[in-house]
């Protein structure tokens, strides 16, 4: 019997097709160490072992749903899985998978974090995909990881919300992971004698924000609520924040505006458009429109299980519940 067969249903490889399994360890470092929970190895014999449990796959694919959307700037495109095209795992089986990982894997230092967006129209205002990709620094070279959130909807024309995907894809060629991308912001501690990673996140503290960003999902997407930009939001500026004494030793863009934040002198929703929006018009829009919207949900989702808070209010919140992982460490 498969060690997948013990695993909880959310918590199992997502793709339909073991060859994509088998791709996924092949094309990153990190996703072949993650996965050696699963009883999967980086060899000749690889496929054949992913086919042996394919399975036990067929209840979790999301592959099939990737196929069946269409294409936007809010949803996964058709060629997810295409040709030269990393494969993915949830959030949830980053998480689990991090956890369940060899103490030297889940303290591997995270040197950089960046998010960038796929813009859909020009304009004051750019609204596009957003995503974060963080950089982990593994012995045989650094290797990428990119989060992505997803609305999984098959209705046609503009869909304001409905169930989400959040997925994770790791690659050894970062450009693969942001070809045609505009860099948003950054954080890296950058390189030099006096360097030192382990002051910084591990692979275990970016696996535990995940799983608190997932968590926090609750009703779903929503355009106008949790979204790409709120996953962003809470990943790249939160550990940008939690770490913050650790990137401001090194570089990061745009650099007043991340400097700011780092310092606790501005907001999350200014530094979020200070980065998205390089027009003060769109600044301006994107802060009004935000602050607003938010209120309004906020408000009216008071006495909810999975309230909205206001920006800031959130963000203490994940920092406050963002512990108990370990430390980097370089071997």
């Amino acid at each position: 019997m498969s060690i997948l067969s013990s695993v909880p249903t959310s918590f199992r490889l997502s793709s339909s097709s073991p060859a994509s399994v088998a791709t996924l360890m092949q094309s990153s470092r990190l996703a072949a160490d993650v996965l050696q929970g699963s009883g999967l190895t980086q060899s000749a014999t690889s496929v054949q072992t992913v086919a042996n449990v394919s399975d036990l796959l067929t209840n979790v694919s999301l592959a099939a749903d990737l196929a069946r959307v269409t294409a936007s700037s809010s949803r996964p495109p058709e060629s997810g899985q295409g040709d030269g095209d990393p494969a993915c795992i949830t959030f949830s089986e980053f998480a689990a998978r991090v956890r369940a990982a060899p103490t030297p894997t889940r303290s591997l230092p995270v040197t950089q974090i960046e998010s960038f967006e796929k813009s859909s129209n020009t304009g004051p205002l750019q609204i596009g995909h957003q995503y974060v990709v963080a950089t982990v620094l593994h012995p045989k070279g650094p290797t990428y990881a990119r989060f992505d959130m997803f609305l999984l909807s098959d209705a046609p024309g503009v869909v304001l919300e409905g169930p989400c995907l959040l997925r994770v894809k790791m690659s050894d060629d970062k450009h693969a992971l942001t070809k045609g991308r505009r860099l948003l912001s950054m954080v890296s501690l950058g390189q030099g004698p006096t360097v030192t990673v382990t002051t910084g996140p591990s692979l275990d503290a970016l696996a535990a924000l995940v799983d608190i960003i997932e968590q926090r999902v609750g009703r779903g997407f929503g355009m106008l609520g949790r979204n790409c930009a709120w996953m962003n939001e809470l990943l790249m500026f939160g550990m940008a924040r939690k770490f913050s004494s650790h990137w401001l030793r090194g570089e990061y863009t745009p650099e007043e505006t991340m400097r700011r934040w780092m310092c606790g002198e501005i907001g999350v929703l200014e530094a979020t458009t200070d980065c998205t929006h390089a027009d003060p018009v769109g600044r301006w829009f994107a802060r009004t429109s935000g602050t607003a919207v938010r209120g309004i949900q906020a408000f009216f989702t008071q006495r909810d299980q999975d309230r909205f808070l206001m920006q800031d209010d959130e963000m203490a919140v994940v920092m406050d519940a963002w512990t108990g992982y370990l430390p980097a460490c370089v071997d």
